[in-house]
């Protein structure tokens, strides 16, 4: 399973959690009505509404943990000459997860008068407002999941990281300072850190930019090689967004232990 079809899969799993959460708030509920021990109930309630994200959880790492395998590796755009790295399933999986499984908490809920049952709640304008809103978290956590963002991608003019609604930050190669970032002294760092080159007539010291590791689809160590080549090393910019730059990249990249 290719890493974007894993990532694509978070998609069903997020509604097999917004589904579970239903059941568990419509179905589980009800059944600790009839308890007289109130420990009991929230121990039956509290262990169905984990119980509703562990398995989809689970289930998404059964199906598609060798694809979290992040290598050294950039998706290639020769259309566009850029190096490109999107949404790791690592990280979009159990976030998506957990989208399907709180959107399903929104959906208002009461006990009906003298049944052991539950119904949804009428609240009036209360109750659609936050039925819309579990609906809006589900559209909007598969709209993330297909699109792949937040992406990183890097050009012969600098480094951009795009997320959704057109929203992008760039920094030209210029503005960034050359000698980092260092190599990553962890197994999978949440972040990889370059400099920012302060304005002209700026008092401020150099300031750090951090992009966020963990959710790219890219080693860590290979982005910090990558990273630190082409802020050493311009003359290697205009080949950026090549199969034979990739080629140059990879050879040139020693991965180092990691503790």
């Amino acid at each position: 399973m290719s890493y974007r079809a894993a990532r694509l899969a978070a998609v069903p799993f997020m509604m097999v959690a917004f589904a579970l959460r239903i059941v568990t708030e419509f179905g589980v509920t009800p059944l600790t009505y009839a308890l007289r021990s109130a420990e009991w109930s929230v121990a039956i309630s509290t262990a169905s509404a984990v119980t509703a994200v562990l398995i989809p959880w689970g289930g998404y790492w059964l199906c598609t943990r060798p694809a979290w395998h992040r290598a050294a590796e950039w998706g290639v755009d020769t259309d566009r000459r850029r190096f490109v790295a999107d949404l790791t399933p690592r990280w979009a999986g159990p976030q998506c997860v957990f989208i399907g499984w709180f959107s399903g908490s929104l959906v208002p809920h009461e006990r009906v008068p003298g049944m052991d049952q539950v119904r949804i709640a009428d609240l009036g304008i209360v109750t659609d407002v936050f039925t819309v809103c579990a609906v809006v978290g589900l559209i909007l956590g598969a709209v993330v999941i297909v699109a792949g963002y937040p992406r990183l991608t890097l050009d012969p003019g600098g480094v951009a990281v795009h997320r959704l609604m057109g929203w992008r930050r760039q920094f030209g190669w210029d503005e960034l300072v050359p000698g980092g970032p260092p190599p990553p002294t962890g197994r999978n760092p949440r972040v990889v850190t370059v400099y920012r080159r302060p304005p002209p007539e700026s008092p401020h010291t150099f300031r750090p930019w951090h992009l966020r590791a963990d959710r790219l689809h890219v080693d860590p160590a290979f982005l910090a090689h990558t990273l630190r080549r082409y802020l050493d090393h311009p003359e290697h910019r205009p080949a950026i967004g090549t199969e034979e730059e990739l080629a140059a990249l990879r050879a040139a990249f020693t991965p180092s232990p990691v503790g």
